[in-house]
């Protein structure tokens, strides 16, 4: 028996990777695999088993360390979110019995509820705007409600990425007291060289075309702003259109010659765009934590954001921050953050957030819930 008791104590952790198989990442996908690979290379006697559905596509070359494996499951199927969703509900929970996983992680902000997973989960839930149908299609906001309900019904440990983003799902959901606040992390690319397809100098919008991000205002107050201060800046919008968000966000294209639609970026694109942008622009209605504020504010970008909740509590020292309602106030932010040309945030503020935000000290944490998973199960 204490041969078993030592071979069980390399622990598998499976990953659901329902959403990874995609050749256009967003924010909570590339969040997820970065904490799989610092995960990973922090706990080198644990082995990371990550499940991904996949339609006949390659799966990308994800680098990960040694120890992480990845298990790909190929139907026609799984093209569709309905029917990767079906794989996560009904698929998944027999894959884990079979593979004796230890600890299941959900990091891209949904898990197996409906049939008995033989293993703790942990969720990631990055905010709660999928309670709103006017940003998000009903049937999504439906589809996550529910799983959310059950999955506090069965135990589940959830983990969120602000104080703001924990309120409001404590708020949404009065049996929700299990829940960790863990930040993202940051992860500064290397300047690639890659010159921004767009005229300089110019603001950056960067985030996906969801009704909450606000494209609408920040388009109303980059024009105010431009009639301010002459027609030298232009606008480029980068970020794609998503299956479950509400249609809204129209491009008005009266203003051809100073707004450019790049739709989704790579990230050496990216991180270009970042670096040579006079401010980055982000009026969002709500998020979670706001990821591009802190990447534009790590490489030294001033960023110019909502006063909403969340970057009051994470960027109220570093960040410009206006109404989101108010084009006038949007305006102001921008020729604050833009005044005497295209500036640079300090190195103590750029340092600060390298620092705080360190991708191995965010793992940690996320290998402290697993160990008291592994711990109480």
């Amino acid at each position: 028996m204490q041969g078993t008791e030592s071979e069980r104590h390399d622990p598998v952790i499976a990953v659901n990777g329902k959403a990874f198989a995609t050749t256009e990442p967003g924010g909570a996908v590339r969040v997820a695999l970065k904490l799989v690979e610092h995960i990973a290379l922090s706990t080198p006697g644990w082995r990371v088993e990550v499940h991904v559905p996949a339609a006949g596509e390659a799966i990308p070359d994800w680098r990960f360390p040694g120890n992480v494996r990845v298990f790909s499951y190929r139907g026609r199927l799984y093209r569709h979110t309905a029917g990767r969703q079906l794989w996560e509900q009904l698929a998944l929970p027999h894959i884990l019995r079979t593979c004796r996983s230890d600890v299941l992680l959900n990091l891209t902000n949904s898990l197996p509820v409906y049939r008995r997973v033989a293993a703790p989960q942990i969720l990631l839930v990055h905010d709660a705007g999928f309670l709103n149908t006017a940003w998000f299609k009903r049937s999504y906001s439906h589809h996550v409600c529910g799983m959310i309900r059950r999955a506090i019904a069965i135990g589940v440990h959830f983990v969120t990425v602000s104080q703001a983003s924990a309120h409001d799902l404590r708020s949404s959901f009065p049996g929700l007291t299990d829940i960790t606040v863990v930040p993202n992390g940051l992860d500064v690319m290397p300047d690639t060289g890659i010159r921004p397809p767009v005229p300089r100098p110019y603001i950056l919008y960067l985030g996906s075309i969801n009704p909450r991000k606000n494209l609408v205002g920040a388009l109303s107050g980059f024009r105010k702003f431009r009639a301010q201060r002459g027609d030298a800046y232009h606008l480029a919008v980068a970020g794609a259109y998503k299956p479950m968000f509400r249609k809204g966000e129209a491009r008005d294209r009266t203003d051809d010659n100073a707004v450019t639609y790049l739709g989704y970026v790579g990230e050496d694109l990216k991180w270009s765009l970042l670096r040579h942008a006079s401010a980055l622009l982000l009026p969002s209605h709500l998020e979670g934590f706001g990821l591009p504020v802190l990447e534009a504010l790590a490489v030294g970008t001033p960023a110019v954001v909502s006063r909403i909740p969340v970057f009051e509590e994470l960027f109220r020292d570093t960040a410009v921050l206006v109404d989101p309602m108010s084009a006038d106030d949007i305006a102001r932010g921008l020729a604050e953050a833009t005044m005497h040309g295209p500036r640079r945030a300090p190195d103590s503020v750029t340092d600060h957030f390298r620092r705080t935000y360190d991708w191995s000290v965010v793992a940690r944490q996320y290998i402290t819930l697993i160990q008291r998973c592994l711990n109480t199960s």
